[in-house]
């Protein structure tokens, strides 16, 4: 399925889209938990290794509603969203105590035989003033909060919601334009 890029201002009700702009907060902030970044939301995954395959046996994100703007108008994006943003952290080479401790308070068993296993983690946030690539259905709907495009007509704002499908947030810079479907 081909996905147009467009600006939130000529987004049509029902399309799928790809829209280019900056990411907003329109709640309250978040820390991610590993390296304690104020940010709109984040993605931590960890995993073990005990000498055979990688496994994993931590997970946590958190993420709310956003606003992406691009000049044009404002979207709101809602989740859930599917993450394609480059780690802001990821090691598996001095791993931080936080990583370790995290994963002990969830209760996953990160030793065998009395010695710790490897890990790895990859920490992904996404911060205000971000520039990013959001992929997904728009739905544009008569609102109070939206802009007109005429006195005649009502205002509208625009939503890219992840109902059958997650919102995909990307990294601009990352995209060539057909990356992402």
């Amino acid at each position: 399925m081909a996905v147009r890029d467009v600006v939130i201002a000529r987004a049509n009700d029902g399309d799928s889209v790809r829209i280019r702009g900056r990411a907003r907060a329109r709640g309250p902030m978040r820390t991610s938990p590993v390296s304690q970044r104020s940010c709109i939301c984040f993605r931590l995954t960890v995993d073990a290794r005990h000498g055979g395959d990688w496994r994993r046996v931590f997970e946590q994100d958190e993420f709310d509603t956003f606003l992406l703007t691009d000049g044009s108008a404002e979207a709101i994006l809602c989740a859930p969203f599917r993450l394609e943003l480059a780690p802001y952290d990821a090691r598996s080479e001095n791993v931080p105590q936080k990583v370790f401790d995290l994963v002990r308070t969830a209760g996953a068993n990160v030793t065998m035989f009395g010695m710790p296993d490897e890990l790895r983690y990859v920490e992904v946030i996404l911060e205000p003033d971000d520039e990013i690539v959001a992929v997904g259905l728009a739905t544009v709907e008569i609102s109070p909060e939206g802009r007109s495009s005429s006195l005649r007509e009502p205002p509208v704002l625009c939503y890219l919601r992840g109902d059958k499908e997650p919102v995909v947030i990307a990294d601009a810079d990352d995209l060539s334009g057909g990356n992402l479907a």
